[in-house]
């Protein structure tokens, strides 16, 4: 599961959060063998160059084997594996308690451990840095801090000259596990985020003047 820190965690540069990068398995056709099997990846972008990596291997080691693989996000990773359109639904999320208890035969198996930060890009700091925590990041992301300099952002930072730059937020447009691992820490460090937003692999995110989006992690 991913990282949870405790409400009120101290102030960091950047934000680190640890997941478990899931694949989830749905039923194999009927009496497949690794001679005559296809499969369908789909899901996480961001567990695609390793899978890249892995089929080749394993295709090599059992001919026959055929394995394609689709980088849609994680959210539609956990849609085609319960909707049998993938036999591997690769995900940085966990299914909620209902999709779970709906698809019991679904497999969850850890595949992978990934780390998720929060960069910035503000020239003129010469050399400081910026520390940001969760109700910062909470504000940057709602549109209720909107420049660097503001009172919130300055009082986690004594002593360093911020500017008073406008602040563009970046996220994911597509139902992505890096949004429900970022949401995830905002809802766990900061209550109105909670309990105006929430978390999930897509939420409904503030409309906040001049933010951009991108669709997958090669967006990036």
């Amino acid at each position: 599961m991913p990282f949870r820190p405790h409400r009120g965690a101290a102030s960091w540069r950047l934000f680190g959060a640890t997941t478990l990068v899931l694949g989830l398995l749905a039923p194999a056709p009927p009496a497949a063998h690794a001679a005559d099997l296809t499969l369908r990846e789909a899901g996480s972008t961001l567990l695609y160059p390793l899978f890249q990596r892995w089929v080749p291997d394993y295709t090599a080691a059992n001919p026959g084997a055929a394995i394609t693989l689709d980088a849609t996000g994680s959210g539609d990773g956990i849609a085609e594996a319960i909707n049998g359109h993938a036999q591997i639904g690769a995900s940085d999320a966990y299914m909620s308690d209902e999709q779970a208890e709906h698809n019991r035969e679904i497999v969850n198996v850890p595949l992978a451990i990934a780390a998720q930060t929060v960069n910035y890009n503000l020239p003129g700091l010469n050399g400081a840095g910026v520390k940001l925590d969760g109700p910062a990041l909470a504000g940057i992301y709602n549109g209720t801090i909107s420049s660097w300099d503001a009172p919130q952002i300055a009082a986690l930072n004594p002593g360093v000259k911020l500017p008073h730059e406008t602040i563009v937020p970046v996220r994911r447009a597509d139902a992505s596990g890096d949004t429900f691992v970022f949401t995830q820490f905002l809802d766990f460090s900061t209550q109105t985020w909670e309990t105006a937003i929430g978390y999930g692999t897509t939420v409904a995110w503030p409309v906040v003047p001049g933010e951009q989006t991108a669709t997958g992690n090669a967006a990036w």
